[in-house]
C-alpha cells in the first residue's frame, strides 16, 4: 500500500504541473485567436483601417492602399483618402493574423520615430518622394550617424536597426537630412512636398 501511495503521490506531481501548464496554453491560444484576427489580405486590412478613422464619427466611405511594408511582426500600411495621407501599423500573432495598433493620418503622411518590433528597434521614416529626388537620408541618433536608403517609389518606406538600448520615441527633424544622387542636401525639398 505504501508503494502504491507514493506512485500516486509521483503521478500527481508529474500530473498537476502539466495539466497547468496545458491550460494556460489553451487559454492563451484561445486570447490570441481572439485579438488577431484580421487576415493579410487587402479587404481586411481596409476595413480594420476603415474601421478605426471612423471612430467615433465617419470621416470617409473608403482609403486607397498606397505601399505596404513587412518588417517581423509588423505590417505598416501608407494610406490615402480624400486630402489626408498616413499610415496603420498592424502587428501579426502567432496565428498569423494581425490586430491593428495606431493609425495616424492627416494633411502630411511624413513620419520619423523608432518603431519596435519582436525582433528589434528599428529607425522608421515615412515620406513623400514626389519627384523621386531623395537616394538616402543620414539619421543623428544617440551620438551616431545612420545612412538609410529612401525607396524611389513616390512614397517612401525607410528604416534602419538600432540598438535596442536606443530609448528615443521620435526623432527630430533637425536631426534628419535628405540627400539626392549628386549627395547634395535637399531636406528642404522632401519636407515641401508633404
Amino acid at each position: 500500500m505504501n508503494k502504491l501511495k507514493k506512485t500516486l503521490l509521483c503521478l500527481l506531481i508529474i500530473f498537476c504541473p502539466v495539466a497547468i501548464i496545458g491550460i494556460w496554453f489553451l487559454v492563451h491560444s484561445l486570447r490570441t485567436s481572439e485579438t488577431y484576427t484580421i487576415t493579410p489580405e487587402k479587404s481586411q486590412i481596409e476595413n480594420a483601417i476603415l474601421e478605426r478613422i471612423n471612430r467615433p464619427t465617419i470621416e470617409t466611405k473608403s482609403i486607397d492602399i498606397i505601399q505596404e511594408l513587412n518588417l517581423d511582426n509588423k505590417k505598416y500600411v501608407i494610406i490615402a483618402f480624400d486630402k489626408n495621407e498616413g499610415y496603420a501599423e498592424f502587428t501579426k500573432g502567432r496565428n498569423n493574423k494581425y490586430k491593428i495598433g495606431e493609425v495616424r493620418y492627416g494633411d502630411s503622411v511624413f513620419s520619423s520615430e523608432i518603431k519596435e518590433t519582436n525582433k528589434g528597434k528599428y529607425i522608421f521614416i515615412i515620406c513623400k518622394n514626389q519627384n523621386h529626388q531623395a537616394l538616402f537620408a543620414k539619421v543623428q541618433l544617440d551620438n551616431k550617424e545612420y545612412e538609410i536608403d529612401i525607396s524611389q517609389e513616390k512614397y517612401g518606406i525607410a528604416y534602419c536597426k538600432v540598438p535596442n538600448s536606443t530609448n528615443v520615441r521620435f526623432i527630430n527633424i533637425e536631426n534628419i537630412k535628405f540627400y539626392d544622387n549628386n549627395n547634395i542636401d535637399i531636406t528642404a525639398d522632401v519636407l515641401l512636398n508633404e
